[in-house]
C-alpha cells in the first residue's frame, strides 16, 4: 500500500516538475513562506467560486481564499465587472483620483477606529508606519508585542524570544536593535500591567484573534483589559487586523469584540437624555393644556374577570392587553424580518456607517424607527389607560419601568426587551411579596439592582452584535 507521500507525488507529477524549476529561481522555491511545504507545493491552473484546480487536474475546495482576501470567492461576476471597469479607465494614473477617496471613505465608514486612512502595499509597511507614528505621538520608544504574533517583516517586530534567553532576537538583525522591544506572554494580564506601569511604552501591538491565524486565540477579556490599561497609561493600542479586517465583522475584530470602553455607555446616555426630554415635554403639555385629563373607560364587553378559584382571577382587560401585546410583537417581528424597512432598521442599528455606504439614509431610518416606536407606545398608553387610572402623571409612572426594562434587556433588541420585562416584573413582584406594606421599597431595590446590573452587563441581557463605534 503506497504511503501518503507516494500518493501525493503520484497525483501531482506536473507540480513536482514545476517546483523543481521554481527552486532555481526563488529562495525556498516559493514566493510566499505559506507555500513552502514538503515535498513541494501544488501549482494551480485556474479557480472559480470556492474551488480551484491544479495543473494535474486535481480539484480542491479553496480554504486559503487568497490568504483571506477573497471573501466572495474567485471570479465573482460583480467583482470582475468592477475590476474591468476600473482597468478600462487606466492601469496606473500616478495621480489623485475619485476612486481613492471613495475607497478611503468606505474604510472609515466600516472600521470603528478609523478617522483617516493611509494605504500601504503590505502589512509590513502598515505596522512599521503605525509603530513610527506611535513613537512620534507618545515621545516614547519601547514597544510591546506577544509571542508568535506576526506583524510583517520589519526588523523590530520579527524579534522573538528563546527559552534560554529572554531578550528578543532574529537572524540578520543586530541584537542592540531589540533594546526597545518587550515580548510578553499572551493572554496574561499581570505581566502586561507590570510592563505598562513604567509609563515608557509607546504602543502595544497584537493580533486580536491570536497567533497563527487564530489557532492560539486571545480571550476577549484580555483584549478589553489591554485596552483599559493602555488608556490608563497613555499607551497606544494597535490591533493588527491584516487577518481579521472585514472578515470577523464589517469593521473587523474591533467591531466584533466591541472593545472600546466608551461604547458601553452610549445606550445608557441616550436613555437618560430621553427620560429628561420626556419630563420636559410633559411639563410643557401641562402648561399649555392644563392638568385635567379626560376620563377613559373600558368597554362593557371587557368587564369582569376570568376566575380560576377564590384566590386567582384575571380581569378580561388584562387578558386583552396581553393579547394586544402579542399581536404587536408579531407585527414588529414581521416588519423587522420581512420588510425592507426592517432590513434597513437592522442595518442602521448594527452599523450606521456601513449602512450609509450601502445607500441607506441613517437619519431617515432613525426618524421612521422613532415614529414606529412612538406609535406603538401611544397605543400601549391607551391600552394601559383602559386598566389603570389615566392622569397627567401616568407617563412618569411608567417611564421608569420602561427605562429599566430596556437597560436590562439591551438597547435595540426585541428579545432582550422581553427578557428584561420578564425579569423586572418577576423580581419586583417578588420583592413586593416579601414586603407587601412598602411598594416604594420594591421600586428602590429595583433601581439599585439596575445600577449594579449595568456595571457588569452594560449592554443588557441580549446585547446587539456588530454595533459600530459611531452608533
Amino acid at each position: 500500500m503506497p504511503s501518503i507521500l507516494e500518493t501525493y507525488e503520484a497525483l501531482h507529477g506536473k507540480s513536482k516538475v514545476m517546483a523543481a524549476k521554481a527552486a532555481r529561481v526563488f529562495p525556498s522555491g516559493v514566493t510566499h513562506d505559506a507555500r513552502a511545504f514538503h515535498p513541494f507545493p501544488i501549482y494551480v491552473q485556474r479557480a472559480q467560486g470556492p474551488r480551484k484546480w491544479d495543473i494535474d487536474g486535481n480539484e480542491y475546495v479553496d480554504f486559503i481564499g487568497g490568504h483571506g482576501a477573497l471573501l466572495l470567492g474567485h471570479n465573482r461576476p460583480e467583482v470582475m465587472d468592477a475590476a474591468r471597469a476600473a482597468m478600462e479607465r487606466g492601469t496606473h494614473f500616478g495621480s489623485s483620483h475619485d476612486l481613492e477617496i471613495m475607497w478611503g471613505q468606505q474604510v472609515i465608514d466600516m472600521v470603528p477606529c478609523a478617522e483617516k486612512v493611509r494605504f500601504t502595499s503590505s502589512g509590513t509597511e502598515a505596522t512599521m508606519m503605525a509603530l513610527r507614528l506611535a513613537r512620534a505621538y507618545t515621545g516614547r520608544e519601547r514597544i510591546i508585542k506577544l509571542p508568535d504574533h506576526f506583524h510583517g517583516w520589519n526588523d523590530l517586530l520579527t524579534g522573538r524570544t528563546r527559552d534560554d534567553d529572554p531578550l528578543p532576537f532574529s537572524v540578520g538583525v543586530p541584537a542592540a536593535f531589540y533594546s526597545t522591544l518587550t515580548v510578553l506572554p499572551a493572554d496574561d494580564i499581570p505581566p502586561l500591567r507590570e510592563a505598562l506601569a513604567t509609563h515608557d511604552i509607546a504602543a502595544v501591538i497584537l493580533e486580536p484573534t491570536g497567533a497563527h491565524w487564530g489557532t492560539h486565540p486571545l480571550s476577549p477579556a484580555y483584549l478589553r483589559e489591554a485596552r483599559k490599561l493602555t488608556d490608563e497609561t497613555g499607551t497606544l493600542f494597535i490591533m493588527d487586523e491584516v487577518i481579521t479586517g472585514f472578515r470577523m465583522a464589517p469593521g473587523g475584530a474591533q467591531q466584533a469584540y466591541d472593545i472600546t470602553p466608551d461604547l458601553y455607555h452610549r445606550p445608557l446616555e441616550t436613555l437618560l437624555a430621553t427620560f429628561g426630554i420626556s419630563i420636559a415635554l410633559q411639563q410643557l403639555a401641562k402648561n399649555i393644556f392644563g392638568t385635567q385629563a379626560r376620563p377613559l373607560t373600558s368597554p362593557e364587553w371587557l368587564g369582569g374577570a376570568l376566575t380560576f378559584n377564590d384566590v386567582i382571577s384575571i380581569s378580561y382587560i388584562r387578558i386583552a392587553i396581553f393579547v394586544l401585546a402579542l399581536i404587536f410583537l408579531a407585527l414588529i417581528l414581521f416588519v423587522l424580518k420581512r420588510t425592507r424597512l426592517g432590513l434597513e432598521v437592522r442595518a442602521v442599528t448594527q452599523n450606521p456607517g456601513m449602512a450609509a455606504s450601502m445607500g441607506i439614509n441613517p437619519d431617515r431610518i432613525n426618524v421612521l424607527t422613532f415614529g414606529l416606536g412612538s406609535g406603538i407606545a401611544g397605543i400601549a398608553g391607551v391600552a394601559i389607560g383602559l386598566y389603570a387610572k389615566v392622569t397627567s402623571e401616568m407617563g412618569a409612572d411608567y417611564i421608569v419601568q420602561s427605562f429599566m426594562t430596556v437597560v436590562v434587556g439591551g438597547v435595540g433588541n426585541v428579545w432582550g426587551t422581553l427578557a428584561g420585562a420578564s425579569l423586572i416584573g418577576f423580581l419586583q413582584k417578588g420583592i413586593e411579596w416579601l414586603n407587601p406594606s412598602n411598594t416604594l421599597a420594591a421600586q428602590t431595590y429595583m433601581i439599585l439592582f439596575i445600577i449594579l446590573f449595568i456595571q457588569f452587563r452594560p449592554k443588557g441581557i441580549v446585547a446587539l452584535k456588530g454595533r459600530a463605534a459611531a452608533d
